[in-house]
């Protein structure tokens, strides 16, 4: 019932395509019946001890057919028609199995875009908490095997509206020996109930295996310079191992459990068919003809019931990986980015925070009762330890957070009721970790930017930030051609393409240089002169040119305005 309301939410999602799918399949299932019910009257000329070469009642469709193209029902036409009908039947069949790839390929590139948008388009707090090796597995190894899921549904559908079909024309010719060989395969296949079970219950296990392996790997990565400074390799390899061992193991034991049951199935046909024969000929005396027709269409139709029930519980094994499809793409939905709003005007003049109170979930508040104004123009330096706030603060005004308490406004205008992209783009956000794409300078500078830029803007902001590379310069991976410095004047020519009305720079001079972190601040002092500044810093003399400090300490948070004789205090 699981596989068959996922199949049914699979359904829902493109009908059109899949309706036109499950007719090819259908009418693919009746070419088959129909190109082996031209064997009959083939069979009944061959075994005729009679010297006439008419084919009985059974056989007549087929003499008609052929007399409505003007040919005689000989052995030779009854051939030809055969192997027309069979050529038809295989053509139907490839295009079937064509157009169903066709599905299941744009089925899966939508799922993965699915999953990268709902993530990208939720609020930071939940993006903040995902998890980046159980996404990462998700959208690669987990989109797969939901594909794999519709495509065992339709396999499984398929296969058994041809054993249906096949079954129902072996009936109607000899309903006794046809009962007979579903007895046997029925009885045979109850050795296989707990096979199937183990084979199901090990796919639900491998993407909790797939998931523990892919966020053990990301943590690898991350630490392995660490690794290498104190030659710690063996030990991160070592690490790993058990994760590659349990996957592996996994995949072994469904694999013998599959061959297994296959292996089983064969035994199972051969008694059938041995017992059929025997039984036929010797106990109910069934025609020639219409034994070698019915052991035909059950060998047929015997193999289409494995498969079905071969990909049902194939199918079942991968729900997990549906469900973990789904559980991502629901939470993703659920914490969905607030969308509309009135517009932030450019020409804005004053950010207010009024009692502003936030707490991450099963945590303490980390900023309470917090209240300030930041005009226009003014430069703002955050303070204080790690795990103090500061980083909080930045996502609150940013709009990436919403507190539990009290409230950001800017002009009056609360930021829970403005249209967020309209206040996003009088920002640029440096963090301390600035990222670069795989690929050149000039799809990095390009990169968000929604002006049309030349070369000569963009060989200009690289000068401006004493980047000197040629745009066509290739980064690497996660900018790994560049040093860190490098990396930073690489956002800062980012943001001098920009050009925004409000920096929020967090950390960014955090391991560089002293000549670097002058530089850098040197470029932004020039060209953002009389804009907006609010940064967070570890390094006090960062704060000298600064109009206000927000300084953090474990009692709560003071204000120092630098024209004022005394700080501002809040606890």
């Amino acid at each position: 019932m699981l596989l068959l309301r996922e199949s049914l939410a699979i359904f829902r999602r493109n009908p059109l395509i899949t309706t036109t799918v499950i007719f090819l399949i259908a009418a693919a299932s009746m070419g088959q019946v129909f190109s082996l019910g031209a064997l009959y009257p083939i069979l009944q000329v061959v075994a005729s001890d009679e010297a006439s070469n008419t084919p009985s009642s059974n056989g007549a469709v087929f003499v008609q057919l052929l007399s409505k193209i003007g040919a005689a029902p000989t052995l030779t036409n009854f051939l030809l028609l055969f192997v027309v009908l069979g050529i038809g039947y295989s053509i139907l069949n490839w295009f079937a199995d064509t157009f169903q790839g066709i599905h299941l390929r744009n089925f899966e590139s939508s799922i993965r875009q699915e999953l990268l948008e709902t993530a990208v388009y939720a609020d930071w707090l939940y993006l903040k908490g995902l998890k980046h090796g159980e996404f990462i597995n998700v959208i690669t190894q987990e989109a797969t095997q939901y594909r794999h899921v519709v495509k065992y549904a339709l396999i499984t559908f398929g296969s058994f509206l041809q054993f249906a079909v096949l079954l129902i024309y072996a009936l109607y010719l000899n309903w006794k020996l046809t009962v007979l060989g579903i007895f046997i395969f029925g009885a045979g296949s109850l050795v296989l109930i707990p096979i199937l079970s183990t084979t199901a219950q090990l796919g639900h296990y491998a993407t909790q295996l797939a998931n523990n392996m892919a966020n053990r790997l990301i943590a690898a990565l991350r630490s392995y310079k660490t690794a290498k400074a104190l030659s710690l390799e063996l030990y991160l390899v070592r690490s790993l191992q058990p994760s590659f061992r349990e996957v592996a193991s996994n995949y072994f034991h469904q694999g013998v459990l599959i061959s297994g049951q296959y292996a089983i199935m064969e035994i199972i046909a051969f008694v059938a068919i041995s017992t059929m024969l025997f039984a036929g000929l010797n106990v109910l005396g069934v025609p020639k003809a219409d034994l070698f027709i019915v052991l035909v269409l059950l060998f047929r139709a015997l193999p289409q019931a494995r498969n079905g029930i071969d990909n049902y519980h194939r199918g079942f094994g991968s729900i997990a990986s549906v469900q973990a499809v789904r559980r991502h793409l629901g939470a993703a939905q659920i914490a969905r980015e607030r969308q509309g709003g009135l517009p932030v005007p450019e020409g804005w003049r004053r950010i207010e925070f009024r009692n502003v109170s936030f707490a991450y979930p099963a945590d303490e508040p980390i900023i309470k009762d917090f209240s300030t104004r930041i005009h226009r123009g003014e430069f703002w330096a955050i303070v204080g330890p790690s795990g103090s706030g500061k980083t909080t603060l930045l996502d609150i005004l940013l709009g990436l957070l919403v507190p539990q308490e009290g409230q950001v406004s800017v002009d009056g205008a609360g930021l829970e009721g403005v249209d967020l992209p309209s206040w996003h783009s009088q920002f640029f956000y440096l963090g301390q970790e600035a990222f670069a794409f795989a690929g050149t300078l000039r799809e990095n500078l390009m990169w968000g930017s929604s002006r049309h830029l030349t070369d000569t803007d963009l060989v200009s902001a690289l000068r401006a930030a004493k980047l000197d590379h040629v745009l066509d310069k290739d980064v690497g991976e996660n900018g790994c051609n560049l040093s860190g410095g490098e990396k930073q004047r690489l956002a800062l020519a980012r943001l001098f393409l920009r050009q925004a009305n409000i920096l929020v720079l967090d950390e960014p001079t955090t391991g560089l240089d002293a000549v670097t972190e002058k530089e850098i601040f040197e470029s932004i002092a020039t060209f953002f002169k009389g804009r907006t500044l609010i940064m967070v810093t570890h390094r006090e003399e960062l704060t000298l040119g600064a109009d206000h400090i927000i300084r953090f300490t474990e009692e709560g948070f003071r204000i120092e305005a630098r024209t004022s004789a005394s700080p501002v205090r809040a606890e």
